[in-house]
C-alpha cells in the first residue's frame, strides 16, 4: 500500500481513553525511529497534532447525539453523519492505527478503502510477559508481522513451564497441609464474565447470557459435575448466573474455588465452557478441552495465509522495537539506527499496562517472596503490635464464651474406656465430641454441645454428616479444618464454625487464601503443626471458648496403629477394606466402617501423648484461665500424670 500518514483513532464514543492513549504512546517513538513517520495523537488528546485536518471531537459527538435513540450499540454501528465527518478530515493514503478498534470503525475503513491496524493485548495471558495481538487489512503488513509472530511451539513451551510451576506449588501447599484442593476429575467448569464486556454485546443491542445457550449447556453438562467460576468484580451478576445454570442443567452448581491457571494446569481430566471468556482460548495450550459458545473477541490466526479477521501475536519487546515497525510498515527504508531496547524486564508489558488478571495469583499464591518483602519492610513489627493487642484483649475477655451454657466442659474421646458409659448422665456440664462418634450418637439420640474434627482423611470421609450436624443444629459449634469448605463452602460464614487455620500459629496462609477469619487466642499461642491432634486441640478449643474447668474422658491413647482390616493408601493414609468385628481402638466396634479413610494415629513418634504434654506445658507457660483434669484412669494421661486426676463423678458433683 502507498502510505503517507498514520492517524491514531481509538473508539471516539468512549469516554475513557487512558489505555488507548498509553498504547499509542508506546508505539510513537518506535514508529518514528523505524519508519520516519510521526503518528501524531488521538483526536481525544487536546492541543496536540492529530493528522486529521480540521477535525473537532465535540462536533463529531454532536452529530451523533441525534442518533442516540437508536437501540443499536455505538460500538457496532455509528451515526452516518459522524462517520462522514470523521473521514472527511482523514487525508488520502492514511493508515488508521487503532487500539481496541470498534466494529463501526473497521466497517467504515473497509467501506472507504482505508487500511488499518488494530492493536490489543492477546487473550493468551500465561506467558512470561503479555503478547500484543495485531490485526490488519493489508496483506503486505500482515506478512511483515508474520516475521515476528510468536510460534506455536514457543507458546506451548510457555504453557508447559507455567503449568509445571503451578502444579509444583499446588502440591507444596497440600504437602504443608495449608490448603487442600478439590478433585476436579470429570468436571465441567463454566467461566463467567462481566455482563459489560463488549464481546457479549450483539449488533442489535442484545447482551448474551447463558440462557441463550441453554440447549448446548444441557448437552455439555450431562454426566459431568458442573462448577462455576465467576468474574470477581460482578458478584451479584455471578450469583444470578449460577442460579440460571442450575435451572438450565437441573443440577447444583457450586463455585469453583481454584484460580484460572490452577484449572488449566490441573492433572485432572476436566473441561471448560463459557460464552466468550478469554480463558477458553488459553485452554488448548494446556491440552484442556474448551467449549466456547460464541465467537471470541480476539480470534487468533492459525493459518499461514493472510486474513484480515484474525490477530497475530508478537512479543511486547518486539512491539516496542523500531526494527519491528520498520519491517511491518516501511521495509524498503534504511534500517533504524537502534533496532530495539537492549533489555526488556520480565513482566514489562504487565507492569506498564497494569494488566495482570489471574497471572497475579501465579506470582503470589503461596510464595515466600511477597510475604518476606512485607515482613522485612515493617510488616513484622506491625504483626507483633497487633498480636500483642489481641492477646491483651483475649486475656481480659474470653473470645467466644457466648457458646458456653455451663462453666464446665467434658471432652469425650472415643477410646474403649468409654464403652458402656451413659452419655445422658452428663448433666450440668457442656460436652464436646469428636470425629466419627456421631454414628453412636445417632443410635442413642444424644449429641454433644460442641464437635471437633481436625483429621483431613476423616473430613474427607465424613464431610456430609458433619455438615448435617451443624446446619441442623444438633451441635452448637464445630471446630474443623478448612478442607471441608471444598464440599461445603457455606460453612465459611457461620459464626459457630471455627477453623484450625484461623488460629494463631496454625496455618495462617490457608486462612488468608480461604477468606477465614483470623482468631487471636491465648490457648493456641505457641502451637505448631507438630502437635496438631484432634484430641489435644479439642482441649485448646474448649479453653478458647471460655470454659473454667475441663475434664477429659474417653481419651485412652493406647492405639493399635494398623488394624488387619486396613490397608495403606499412600503416605500415612489408611483405608478400611472391611468393617471390623472388633475394634480395639474405639468404644464401639463399627466406629470405623468399610471405605472409611483415616491417618495412622502415631506415624513416627508418640504424637498424641506429646500433643497433650504440650497442652499442659502451654497452660502453665501462658497462664490459661482454665483448670484441666483427666477423668480417665485407663489413659496414658493418668499413667504419666500429664493432668491431675479427678473422677467424672466428682467433676460432675463439684
Amino acid at each position: 500500500m502507498t502510505m503517507t500518514h498514520i492517524v491514531c483513532l481509538p473508539d471516539l464514543f468512549k469516554g475513557k481513553f487512558s489505555r488507548q492513549h498509553g498504547i499509542f504512546d508506546l508505539m510513537r517513538e518506535p514508529i518514528l525511529q523505524g519508519c520516519g513517520i510521526h503518528i501524531g495523537y488521538s483526536p481525544s488528546v487536546k492541543k496536540n497534532p492529530t493528522g486529521l485536518a480540521g477535525f473537532n471531537l465535540e462536533t463529531f459527538l454532536a452529530l451523533a447525539s441525534d442518533a442516540q435513540h437508536n437501540m443499536q450499540p455505538l460500538q457496532w454501528i455509528a451515526p452516518q453523519a459522524s462517520v462522514d465527518y470523521l473521514f472527511s478530515c482523514l487525508p488520502d493514503n492514511s493508515l488508521v492505527l487503532s487500539v481496541d478498534m470498534p466494529p463501526w470503525l473497521i466497517s467504515a475503513c473497509e467501506e472507504r478503502g482505508y487500511h488499518y491496524i488494530n492493536v490489543t493485548t492477546s487473550p493468551l495471558r500465561f506467558a512470561r510477559d503479555l503478547y500484543m495481538a495485531i490485526r490488519c487489512s493489508d496483506a503486505a503488513i500482515f506478512q511483515g508481522i508474520s516475521t515476528y509472530a510468536v510460534k506455536r511451539e514457543e507458546i506451548r513451551l510457555e504453557a508447559s513451564a507455567l503449568a509445571a510451576n503451578v502444579r509444583m506449588h499446588k502440591t507444596l501447599l497440600e504437602e504443608e497441609g495449608s490448603f487442600h484442593f478439590d478433585d476436579l476429575e470429570g468436571s465441567l467448569v463454566y467461566i463467567g464474565q462481566s455482563p459489560y464486556e463488549s464481546s457479549l454485546q450483539l449488533a442489535d443491542g442484545h447482551i448474551l447470557v447463558c440462557d441463550d445457550f441453554a440447549d448446548q449447556l444441557q448437552t455439555l453438562s450431562q454426566g459431568h459435575r458442573l462448577l462455576y467460576k465467576g468474574h470477581p468484580l460482578v458478584a451479584d451478576f455471578a450469583q444470578k448466573e449460577r442460579a440460571a445454570l442450575a435451572r438450565i442443567t437441573g443440577q447444583a452448581v457450586p463455585p469453583c474455588m481454584q484460580g484460572s491457571y490452577q484449572l488449566l494446569s490441573a492433572i485432572e481430566d476436566l473441561a471448560l465452557t463459557g460464552i466468550t471468556a478469554e480463558l477458553l482460548q488459553e485452554a488448548e495450550w494446556f491440552d484442556k478441552t474448551a467449549h466456547m459458545l460464541h465467537q471470541p473477541a480476539v480470534p487468533l490466526g492459525q493459518q499461514a495465509g493472510f486474513s484480515s479477521r484474525h490477530y497475530q501475536q508478537v512479543h511486547f519487546r518486539d512491539f516496542l522495537s523500531p526494527a519491528f515497525w520498520h519491517q511491518v510498515l516501511t521495509p524498503a527504508r534504511p534500517a533504524p539506527v537502534v533496532a530495539a531496547i537492549p533489555v526488556v524486564a520480565h513482566h514489562h508489558a504487565r507492569e506498564t499496562l497494569d494488566q495482570w488478571d489471574d497471572y497475579s495469583a501465579v506470582l503470589t499464591w503461596g510464595r515466600s517472596l511477597p510475604n518476606d518483602a512485607f515482613l522485612r519492610s515493617g510488616g513484622l513489627s506491625l504483626i507483633q503490635r497487633i498480636e500483642s493487642l489481641e492477646e491483651t484483649a483475649a486475656q481480659q475477655q474470653p473470645t467466644d464464651n457466648d457458646f458456653c451454657q455451663h462453666r464446665k466442659l467434658v471432652i469425650l474421646g472415643n477410646g474403649p474406656s468409654l464403652k458402656g458409659f451413659d452419655l445422658h448422665s452428663l448433666t450440668g456440664v457442656d460436652t464436646l465430641g469428636m470425629n466419627a462418634a456421631y454414628r453412636y450418637w445417632e443410635r442413642v439420640n444424644w449429641y454433644p454441645d460442641h464437635y471437633v474434627c481436625l483429621d483431613d482423611q476423616l473430613i474427607e470421609t465424613h464431610a456430609s454428616a458433619i455438615h448435617d450436624m451443624i446446619v441442623s443444629g444438633k451441635v452448637k459449634t464445630a471446630f474443623l479444618i478448612a478442607k471441608i469448605l471444598n464440599d461445603y463452602p457455606d460453612l465459611r460464614g457461620r459464626k459457630n464454625v471455627f477453623f484450625l487455620e484461623g488460629f494463631k500459629n496454625s496455618s495462617r496462609k490457608s486462612a488468608y487464601l480461604r477468606g477465614i477469619r483470623i482468631q487471636s487466642s491465648l490457648p493456641f499461642k505457641g502451637t505448631t503443626s507438630l502437635e496438631h491432634t484432634t484430641g489435644a486441640f479439642a482441649v485448646r478449643y474448649g479453653a478458647h471458648l471460655g470454659y473454667e474447668e475441663i475434664a477429659i474422658l474417653g481419651v485412652d491413647l493406647r492405639y493399635v496403629e494398623i488394624l488387619p482390616e486396613a490397608k495403606h493408601a499412600g503416605d500415612i493414609k489408611l483405608i478400611m477394606t472391611d468393617t471390623p468385628k472388633h475394634n480395639p481402638n474405639y468404644f464401639f466396634d463399627d466406629y470405623q466402617q468399610a471405605g472409611d479413610k483415616y491417618n495412622i494415629p502415631n506415624p513416627s513418634w508418640n504424637l498424641h501423648v506429646g500433643a497433650f504434654k504440650r497442652v499442659a506445658a502451654d497452660k502453665e507457660a501462658y497462664a490459661w484461665n482454665t483448670r484441666i483434669v483427666n477423668a480417665n484412669p485407663q489413659s496414658v494421661l493418668f499413667d504419666e500424670a500429664i493432668f491431675p486426676f479427678v473422677s467424672i463423678q466428682a467433676f460432675l458433683e463439684k
